[in-house]
């Protein structure tokens, strides 16, 4: 890859970010990547100095590995965003920055209530805190005082 021109580095981590994640989840179009190039803020004021050079969206945990390891392996910075909203220790300030929006990510396939009820009571113990769920009839007297 030393050998590459910019643009051929460009279209080959391009590649390997389309092969992991799909036609069409991989942006590095101008009017993508300066739509991402700041939220509600002046992109200065959030300390952005350059747009990134992609937006990838990833479909779930391995897709989202997919990415960090193609990071990795290329060298390049990247930051996960949700809902577009920045913070100033997370803004794009270097070349070639990969900005990994979970939206696509924010499906529930599965729960798992016997692990749920079993990792709260672990919790619990751990912090030092009890936790008593309300049976059905301390849930209605709850719900009618709320109505008053």
């Amino acid at each position: 890859m030393e050998n590459m021109t910019r643009h051929e580095q460009h279209e080959e981590i391009f590649n390997a970010f389309e092969a992991a994640l799909g036609e069409g989840n991989v942006k590095d179009n101008p009017a993508t990547v300066n739509a991402y190039f700041g939220d509600w803020l002046p992109p200065k004021t959030l300390g952005m100095t350059m747009p990134p050079e992609f937006v990838v969206l990833p479909n779930g945990t391995m897709e989202a590995q997919a990415v960090i390891k193609i990071c990795n392996r290329h060298k390049i910075p990247f930051i996960p965003v949700g809902s577009n909203q920045w913070s100033l220790t997370s803004a794009p300030n270097r070349p070639n920055t990969v900005l990994i929006d979970c939206k696509r990510m924010g499906q529930i396939h599965e729960i798992d209530e016997s692990y749920i009820a079993v990792d709260l009571k672990k919790r619990q113990e751990q912090m030092g805190t009890h936790f008593h769920p309300l049976d059905d009839s301390e849930q209605y007297e709850a719900f009618k005082m709320r109505e008053c």
